[in-house]
């Protein structure tokens, strides 16, 4: 968590940082620690907005998709509430909308690439 903090109040953004922590929220997210693992997640992705240039565009969509899955399945957790149906709703069209994203044109990933592969498990 400390790595995110600093990244919010650094001008600069370092990649590697960055792909660790969203490496730590998907073991987060693979053992069921969905809160902690979406915090990570957001983490991450708060890093690529600090300097877009230095990060690729698949891999701040990955981040945005992972975001919207997890939001998915803290929503489908909480199906009976309203605002869980309404969470997973909005988590599902999200994620969908991020693999349009990297599946389409411009970046056309093919669905054997892993971060397509990762945000498909969402929907298994």
């Amino acid at each position: 968590m400390l790595a995110i903090e600093e990244a919010r109040e650094s001008e600069t953004a370092n990649p590697s940082i960055a792909v660790t922590i969203a490496n730590l929220a998907r073991v987060l997210k693979d053992s069921g620690q969905l809160r902690k693992a979406k915090h990570f997640f957001l983490g991450a992705l708060e890093m690529t907005e600090v300097d877009p240039s230095v990060f690729r565009e698949d891999f701040s969509l990955y981040l945005r998709g992972c975001v919207a899955g997890v939001t998915m399945l803290l929503g489908l957790q909480h199906g009976s509430r309203v605002e869980g149906a309404s969470d997973a709703a909005e988590g599902r069209e999200a994620l969908r909308m991020a693999l349009t994203m990297l599946t389409g044109p411009p970046l056309s990933l093919p669905s054997t690439d892993s971060y397509v592969k990762r945000l498909q498990e969402y929907n298994a």
